[in-house]
């Protein structure tokens, strides 16, 4: 299909550049206005951009902060098992549940101790009525012995007489010991009995929670199998992994400060494990909880917040006014002023020293007591005039092409 003359100037309109068809003014070529669809409006169409500053105030030295992740966990925590292997026939606990220490955990089954316990209590009952029969019967002996000792003194009786006597007591005596013996192996098999009864119930060593119950009833059980696992919540510990040089600089004994995501905590230092970790490079630092709020729970994590203070002639600027310049360098829009109270924006190069979140202490080209853009670098241009303000409530709506 044939195009029509008048399209074909119409297209190659269209591909020009726009400002080779700008309009022609009293003979000269008339220049468009493209408005910066990110920088705000000057003073010749609503007088000068209202914008939050900051003045500039520098200082000899800055406190770097260094973090160190950590977990906060019980003092101390450890899995429960029974010393005898038995079938498990009560769990008085859950998870979750605080215990005291010296509380009764769990039983394994007692029936067959209970029925070794009155058998062995048994034997002793027998043994020491034996021993009581015995004591008499040889006090007897000894008496008739010293009678007819008197007696074949006397030529009273015969001389077998006295030995029979004196044999009678030997053999009592004997038999006497032989019972108390008897008596004596009872007894310390009823208190091994009370051990092993003692070792059945599973108790608390030391005041916490139960955080992990391992088995159920009716389980059997072996020798140190784990039932249960108690952490202590009483007392709480940090312990955090810090590069060798950090970790030689804190002191035993001395409170740092430690944030959470809910408030931060202070802690005090206990001791530093004096070995370098092979798969961290770190040295380990244990520090005591100082407080304990309801909300703090063992295996919160955490981080140790240590303060250094560093010389370096600076001044802290918020991150949102620095604006990232060439080959890595970062810049700053000052606010200087003009004649009739009239402010222009001037970019200037500064030297990031050390940063933090939200803020970053440089230096550059900036003197004191000046002002410098603290907000909305991304709405103005150098050169611009603007009107200092201390903060904004509403920004000027921007308007581009009345």
């Amino acid at each position: 299909m044939r195009v029509k003359p008048f399209l074909k100037i119409v297209l190659a309109l269209a591909i020009l550049p726009l400002a080779d068809i700008a309009p022609f003014v009293n003979g000269e070529r008339a220049s468009w206005t493209v408005p910066n669809a990110f920088a705000a409006t000057s003073d010749d169409q609503n007088g000068p951009l209202p914008v939050t500053v900051q003045t500039i105030t520098y200082q000899d030295s800055y406190v770097a902060k260094e973090t160190y992740a950590g977990k906060i966990t019980g003092a101390r925590s450890s899995q429960l098992g029974f010393e005898r292997g038995g079938l498990l026939a009560e769990i008085a606990v859950e998870e979750g549940v605080d215990v005291v220490q010296g509380d009764v955990l769990a039983r394994l089954d007692q029936r067959a101790l209970e029925a070794e316990r009155l058998e062995i209590e048994a034997r002793l009952k027998s043994a020491q009525a034996q021993i009581v029969q015995l004591e008499a019967e040889l006090e007897l002996a000894k008496r008739t012995e010293k009678r007819r000792e008197q007696l074949v003194k006397n030529n009273n009786t015969s001389r077998q007489s006295y030995d029979e006597a004196a044999f009678r007591t030997r053999s009592l005596a004997a038999q006497l010991d032989a019972a108390k013996a008897n008596a004596a192996q009872a007894e310390a098999q009823l208190e091994a009995n009370a051990v092993r009864l003692d070792l059945s119930e599973l108790k608390a060593p030391f005041s916490g929670a139960i955080t992990v119950k391992y088995v159920d009833e009716g389980t059997v059980v072996q020798s140190g199998q784990a039932v249960l696992e108690i952490v202590e919540n009483g007392r709480l510990e940090m312990r955090v992994g810090l590069p060798e040089q950090s970790a030689r600089e804190l002191s035993v004994g001395k409170t740092y400060t430690v944030e959470t995501s809910q408030n931060p905590l202070m802690a005090r230092l206990l001791r530093i494990v004096d070995q370098i970790a092979d798969a961290t490079r770190t040295v380990t630092a244990i520090f005591a909880i100082e407080e304990k709020p309801d909300w703090l729970k063992d295996g919160t994590i955490a981080r140790l917040v240590l303060e250094k203070e560093t010389p370096g002639r600076g001044f802290w600027l918020p991150l949102t006014a620095l604006t990232e310049g060439r080959r890595g360098l970062w810049n700053a829009y000052a606010v200087v002023p003009e004649e009739s109270d009239r402010y222009v924006l001037e970019l200037r190069p500064v030297d990031i020293l050390y940063a933090e979140i939200d803020r970053a202490y440089v230096r550059g080209t900036f003197e004191e007591g000046e002002l410098v853009l603290k907000t909305g670098i991304h709405r103005v241009i150098p050169g611009l005039h603007v009107r200092p303000v201390d903060e904004l409530q509403d920004p000027p709506a921007l308007s581009f092409l009345n």
